[in-house]
């Protein structure tokens, strides 16, 4: 079980048909042979591990329902060890099962400014609305993994006071399973969504969250691994 709460981004050093070999974070330190890892959301089992690598077995379910059939060496990928059972539950509940991929749609961020609406009380920072300027497409700097290929179209918002939005077309099977501000997971991160509309889904991005995770590297056209909440699917199936 996990959280969807990234803890690294790693390279593809290989893949060759089901087997698959990632980069091993430093800090990764207390995983062995047999421990789950949420690679990209997609729950895979340590088969075999170095200093430096971690090596999967993917079955041909995982590379039919997966985007991990995609993945080229250099391509980075989200991680997340299993979640302990003492830890704080920071996301909701991933248990790494993903149900299929999604296309990404949109992928844009607006800037903005606060002002006050009303007088503040001295002390205090009153009523503040966002004010949001002409949205704008997000361009990520290169990592190793984009290095000579084509520009996406994403650059990573430079500051704090910029809005990512990420709109998603679910596949038909799993609109039922999705409601506004409930959960998603997204190559295995924790979102909410603001809007959902048929079988397409807004989701609204903090900086820190496209830093941190590979996000930021998504462009109109491209698949998510999907996995809907399993608490709200247990209610509507």
């Amino acid at each position: 079980m996990f959280t969807g709460i990234i803890e690294a981004t790693a390279e593809i050093l290989s893949r060759e048909g089901g087997s698959l070999s990632i980069e091993r974070p430093k800090f990764f330190d207390d995983i062995h042979v047999g421990s789950s890892i949420a690679v990209s959301g997609v729950c895979l089992t340590v088969t075999e591990l170095t200093d430096a690598s971690m090596r999967f077995d993917m079955v041909p379910e995982t590379l039919e329902r997966t985007k991990l059939a995609d993945l080229q060496p250099g391509d980075l990928v989200n991680l997340e060890r299993a979640m302990k059972a003492d830890a704080r539950l920071d996301g909701h509940i991933v248990q790494g099962h993903v149900e299929g991929m999604g296309t990404v749609t949109c992928c844009s961020f607006a800037r903005y400014s606060f002002h006050e609406t009303t007088s503040p009380p001295a002390g205090r920072a009153g009523n503040e609305q966002p004010s949001f300027a002409q949205p704008s497409l997000l361009l990520r700097p290169k990592s190793k993994a984009t290095e000579g290929r084509p520009e996406t179209g994403n650059r990573q918002p430079a500051t704090s006071n910029e809005s990512y939005e990420l709109t998603i077309r679910l596949p038909d099977n799993l609109a039922t399973s999705v409601v506004p501000k409930g959960s998603i997971a997204i190559d295995g991160v924790s979102l909410t969504m603001t809007h959902v509309e048929g079988s397409t889904v807004t989701i609204a991005v903090i900086p820190h969250t496209l830093r941190e995770t590979t996000l930021g590297n998504l462009h109109e056209g491209g698949r998510v691994n999907i996995e809907t909440d399993v608490l709200l699917r247990r209610h509507v199936l």
